[in-house]
């Protein structure tokens, strides 16, 4: 039997300090077991909060005082969440899943609580929101299928563009830095803007779910990338593969191999860096207000346009944090490494004769390649570090 008395549901301001309303007034009653029973009221009245009050569902801005009890013992959340059931009154479900997909994992999701790594439901866990994110990726065209397929037109056309182009002569090093900036470019501002919007619509389901106890926060993020992982390698490869070769870059597999390398770890650098902007704020035209300044400053000093010794000492700092100058030197570096034969047929430009004279024109280092990939690799490890912190600490102040 589930009977409440004295009780009474407040709505808080942002900061906890004061009530601003009073949702419910003193009030009391009593469901017995075998029975239907059914709250009536006028909108506004306060049904939901009841109910919300009842089941230990309300948000984090709203006080519940009273006294709620099941066959006369204090009724605890812990209890009432494993013990009750309760239909929210908003529908949030994914729309790339069946019912019975729905079904089943609402059904994982309350099986077991669960609290870390070590326990064994944790992985059944992750494994069905893994499940559920590939469900999302896979079913909706416009996430993957329609990005794979531009980049696909894109590689093309950029790479006709270059047919003949390229050469070991003073034209030809200008066209192998267009392709090397197409590569670095096209593999970090599409993915970039693309994954704004990736927390933010699910946020009102996340913080359901997770107020709900069927998951906590590193689970759910951890999945979320996992999901993006086949989309995060197949079309970098795809991009640089065909440009590579329709382009005439340097024809050795190493040279191509290291390039398919720098080219996945640069768009999943682009990609963490999207999905720290998605999660620090709450929403995608926010976000991208702030990361539009963020990443010209990290365009421009990426080395093609400006020579790195010149920036000023006040923003010279950047070259450690920007991956777009690391992924570009170390393109450079693959392209021009070991190369002695350049031509000189014109005197309308610079006349650059060795690989390392044309390293030296933006600053490069040949030295600088596997430093360069090490920083890219932790500058993704602290992206995704800090966008799973901001978003932990929205999920809790709910």
């Amino acid at each position: 039997m589930l009977s409440w008395q004295n009780l009474s549901v407040y709505a808080m301001d942002r900061n906890r300090h004061t009530v601003s309303k009073q949702l419910i007034n003193n009030v009391r009653g009593v469901v017995r077991p075998g029975e239907l029973t059914a709250i009536l009221g006028g909108s506004g009245a306060g049904k939901s909060s009841l109910m919300t009050a009842l089941a230990f569902r309300t948000e984090s801005d709203i006080v519940v005082h009273g006294d709620i009890r099941v066959d006369g013992a204090l009724a605890t959340s812990s209890y009432m969440r494993h013990h009750s059931g309760f239909m929210h009154q908003e529908d949030m479900f994914i729309d790339t899943m069946t019912v019975l997909e729905h079904i089943w994992f609402m059904v994982k999701g309350n099986t077991c609580e669960l609290r870390s790594f070590k326990e064994p439901h944790c992985w059944l866990r992750l494994y069905w929101l893994i499940h559920r994110g590939f469900l999302q990726v896979l079913r909706d065209p416009s996430v993957q299928f329609i990005r794979i397929l531009q980049k696909i037109s894109v590689a093309t056309v950029a790479g006709l563009c270059f047919v003949g182009a390229i050469n070991l002569d003073q034209l030809g090093i200008q066209a192998v830095e267009g392709v090397i900036f197409l590569l670095v470019s096209e593999n970090t501002f599409f993915p970039m803007y693309a994954t704004l919007a990736l927390i933010p619509q699910d946020l009102p389901l996340l913080f359901r779910e997770y107020k709900a106890g069927m998951y906590p926060v590193h689970l759910y993020y951890a999945a979320r990338m996992m999901s993006l992982i086949p989309g995060l390698l197949v079309e970098p490869m795809l991009f640089a593969a065909i440009i590579y070769w329709i382009a005439g870059l340097r024809p050795t597999m190493d040279a191509f191999g290291s390039t398919i390398l720098i080219v996945v770890l640069t768009m999943n650098v682009s990609t963490a860096c999207g999905c720290f902007f998605s999660a620090v704020y709450k929403s995608m035209p926010l976000a991208m207000a702030y990361l539009v300044p963020f990443d010209y400053i990290f365009m421009l000093t990426m080395g093609p346009f400006i020579k790195l010794s010149s920036l000023p000492v006040y923003i010279r700092w950047v070259r450690y944090f920007s991956w777009l100058l690391h992924s570009t030197e170390t393109l450079t570096i693959v392209q021009w490494e070991g190369v002695h034969n350049i031509s000189c047929e014109t005197v309308e430009l610079p006349c650059l004769t060795e690989g390392t004279e044309v390293l030296d024109r933006y600053d490069f280092n040949e030295h600088n390649f596997w430093p360069d990939i090490i920083l890219m690799a932790v500058i993704y490890i602290v992206f995704h570090l800090l966008a799973y912190i901001f978003l932990w600490k929205r999920c809790r102040s709910r």
